[in-house]
């Protein structure tokens, strides 16, 4: 048990110093240079590629995994935009100091990169975990607080921009308001339609609910082709009130699969005390000395984690259909 309690401090201790002298000294003056020796990497694998196929067909200016992050990161924080280069840089650090302690200790090659790419996607589940629990809120709020985009629309003269600043003084919870900021930043700045659209496009991902998309072709509709969208609010609106009245009956029907999930938290601990009690203080101990051991209860811990948080998340009412 020590050399697993070893081993967790030293891999958090030395990912965070790593990563923290990577914010002060390397992201500043390293950033834009690693940026653009990877974006001249990438401009001569294109123009080699389209040699080699002769065809004037662009590719995409992002990887499709950029692209997920950069929705991912953008969708929680607080500011507009974030680098997704020092998430990735971070993960990279995680998973070296994680192997590096691991195959010192363990010895074993693939053990040790098993459990580092279990360490190395704690961050990745982490924010996972944080926009699963946004959504879960804020597609809440949405139903509720959607009667606000109704009137403010009307209010404005159809002025969907108008609309939107109405819109978050009336809104109450704070997630969404800082989503619905977030929209309106992007429509006060000089952008063409096609940031626009992925401005739209991070709105419609933070919050993820069949409303909320709908929502969304309404504003590209409103905003970029200057179209009257009042029968379709009002349709939208039809269909949110009787979400809400199904929303009421789901309630009782996942009590016991919520219950289920959480009884790790007893269970867990009493089976290590009840192994504890059983094999003795010397022999317990020396079963955490054995790979196997360390193995089980390693994977042990992380379905009762997952566990956890997805009776957390089953817990929260599904405002989405």
């Amino acid at each position: 048990m020590y050399t697993i309690l070893e081993a967790m401090v030293k891999i958090v201790s030395f990912s965070l110093v790593l990563y923290g002298l990577w914010l002060l000294v390397g992201s500043p003056f390293l950033q834009s240079e690693i940026e653009s020796l990877f974006r001249k990497w990438k401009r001569k694998r294109k123009i080699r590629r389209l040699q080699e196929l002769n065809t004037i067909k662009e590719e995409k200016e992002k990887n499709a995994i950029i692209q997920h992050l950069e929705l991912l990161i953008n969708s929680v924080s607080k500011k507009e935009k974030k680098s997704v280069f020092n998430f990735i840089f971070l993960i990279i650090i995680i998973f070296l100091v994680t192997f590096t302690i691991l195959i010192s200790l363990l010895g074993d090659l693939v053990l040790s990169i098993s459990i580092s790419c279990i360490f190395a996607a704690i961050p990745y589940l982490t924010i996972r975990f944080r926009l699963t629990t946004l959504r879960l809120k804020t597609q809440f709020s949405f139903l509720t607080e959607y009667h606000n985009v109704v009137q403010s629309y009307q209010s404005t003269g159809k002025d969907i921009y108008y609309t939107i600043l109405n819109v978050i003084k009336e809104t109450q919870d704070k997630d969404l308001k800082k989503i619905y900021m977030k929209l309106l930043s992007s429509m006060q700045k000089d952008r063409n339609n096609k940031e626009f659209e992925k401005a739209v496009a991070l709105f419609s991902y933070s919050i993820n609910s069949t409303f909320s998309k709908r929502f969304a072709k309404l504003l590209i509709k409103s905003h970029v082709e200057r179209g009257d969208i009042s029968l379709s609010l009002m349709d939208l609106n039809k269909d949110i009130k009787k979400r809400k009245q199904d929303m009421s009956t789901e309630k009782t029907k996942k009590l016991e699969t919520i219950f289920m999930g959480y009884l790790p938290i007893p269970l867990f601990p009493l089976m290590i005390f009840c192994a504890y009690r059983i094999s003795g203080i010397r022999d317990f101990w020396f079963y955490f000395q054995q790979k196997t051991c360390v193995t089980l209860f390693i994977v042990a811990l992380v379905c009762s984690v997952i566990s956890i948080l997805t009776a957390y998340v089953a817990s929260k009412p599904r405002a989405d259909i």
